[in-house]
Order: C-alpha cells, then sequence, then structure tokens
C-alpha cells in the first residue's frame, strides 16, 4: 500500500487536479485507490461533483462516523470527501496533545494500493497531520519563474516533518504542471529544476490543457470529460511512470 500526500505551498499548481486525475487513471489501470480531501476548500470533492455530502473527513476525525459510511465512489476510485467543516480543526484540537497524529488515527484499517490526499495549499495542522501519516510525498511544480525557489522552502519544509513527526516519509517525486513547449520559459524552467532535483524530476510533463480546466465544473475526471485529450494522456502516462517506478 502507497501512502501518498500531493501537496504544494502555493496555489494554482495544478495539485487538485492532478490527485483527481492521477487517481482515476491508477484505477483504470486495475488499481485500488482511495483519494481523501483533506482542504476546507473542498476542491477534489467539488472536482467529483459531490455536493453536501451526509459525511466527511471531519466526521472521521471526530470518531462522528466510520470509514464505510464516509466513502463515496466515484469513477472507478473511492472517495473520502471534505466540507467546510473541516477548517474548524486547527481551533478544535489547537492545544490538544498528539494533535499530529489525527489523521493517522481516523485513517486506521484504510486499505487500498494507492490512498492519496489532497492538502490545503498551505503548512498548516491538516497538511502537517497528512504528512505525518503519508509515506510519499508528490510535489506539482507550476512551470514558472521562482518555481525552484518555492520548491526549495518545501523541501525544507519536509525534512522537518520527517526528522521530528515521521522518519519514514520521503519526496517520491515532483510533477511538472501546466507546461508548455511553445514558451522558451517553460523549458529554461524545466532545465533548471532538472539540473539540481534531476532524480526527482518524473519524465512525464502535464501539458496546459482547456479540458483540464473545464473538467471540474463538470464533476468529472479528464477520462470522462475528455479521454481523448492530451490531458488524459498525460495523466495516463505519469500514472503508468509511478507504477513502474
Amino acid at each position: 500500500m502507497r501512502k501518498i500526500v500531493i501537496t504544494s505551498q502555493k496555489g494554482g499548481t495544478g495539485k487538485t487536479t492532478t490527485v483527481v486525475n492521477l487517481g482515476v487513471a491508477l484505477g483504470k489501470l486495475g488499481k485500488k485507490v482511495v483519494l481523501i480531501d483533506v482542504d476546507p476548500e473542498s476542491n477534489l470533492t467539488y472536482h467529483f461533483g459531490i455536493n453536501n455530502p451526509k459525511h466527511s473527513i471531519y466526521d472521521l476525525i471526530t470518531d462522528k462516523a466510520t470509514i464505510s459510511k464516509v466513502i463515496i465512489k466515484k469513477e472507478g476510485v473511492s472517495v473520502i470527501p471534505s466540507t467546510g467543516l473541516l477548517g474548524n480543526v486547527g481551533i478544535e484540537f489547537a492545544n490538544r496533545e498528539g494533535r499530529e497524529l489525527l489523521l493517522k488515527k481516523a485513517l486506521k484499517g484504510l486499505k487500498g494500493d494507492y490512498i492519496i490526499i489532497d492538502t490545503p495549499p498551505a503548512l498548516d495542522l491538516l497538511t502537517v497531520n497528512a504528512l505525518t501519516w503519508a509515506n510519499e510525498v508528490f510535489i506539482p511544480l507550476q512551470v514558472e519563474p521562482f518555481a525552484l525557489r518555492g520548491l526549495k522552502r518545501l523541501f525544507a519544509t519536509i525534512q522537518g516533518v520527517k526528522k521530528n513527526l515521521n522518519p519514514n516519509l520521503e519526496i517520491g517525486g515532483v510533477i511538472l504542471t501546466l507546461y508548455d513547449a511553445r514558451r522558451r520559459l517553460s523549458g529554461e524552467v524545466e532545465a533548471i529544476v532538472r539540473q539540481h532535483f534531476s532524480s526527482l524530476i518524473f519524465d512525464t510533463r502535464i501539458r496546459e490543457n482547456v479540458s483540464l480546466a473545464e473538467s471540474p465544473n463538470h464533476g468529472q475526471s479528464i477520462f470522462t470529460y475528455a479521454k481523448h485529450s492530451r490531458g488524459a494522456e498525460d495523466y495516463m502516462s505519469l500514472a503508468k511512470e509511478m507504477i513502474s517506478g
């Protein structure tokens, strides 16, 4: 079982898009996949067209529901949704001992080949909980100026969690997103990032694609919304690279 957090401390990197479409791609390749939304903004939840779920990850954390009652099946994967109530966790558990282990306790007994968590774009209590639970971190990196600076900061954060909370945590890879081969800048930034972190960069690039931007508004993954698009091609390639790697 691979326990993966996909995280970025910056919004707009394609983080939720990657969780959804990578997860569905892995499911299409025969893997048992569970996707977990631990962002109070609930973007992953909405991406699957789930509105006002009866139970959510908040109910697991607060012992108000069991895993079997929370899971919703969508497009061949299991989804544990989020709601705005999740935003209360930081306040409710701020002074509680072991608050970094809330998610680890809530997900005990959860099974799957790939369990992937989508986090808020910030290093808050929820993100720390996800990093404390996981074995691997995957980082979507938008190909833009100053990308390397943000990546170095995130690496330092991950190493801090590894040292203090979760010695089993490893950086599984960096995913280049919103890539446009027509732009000289994309190639320049990619070259710099690969020079510094060559062994961690996936070969697959997620290219800019209108269908990827449109699919959340339809409550669908790219494989349901536009299965012949470049977005579907890229995420299937990434899933295969993950499995083979």
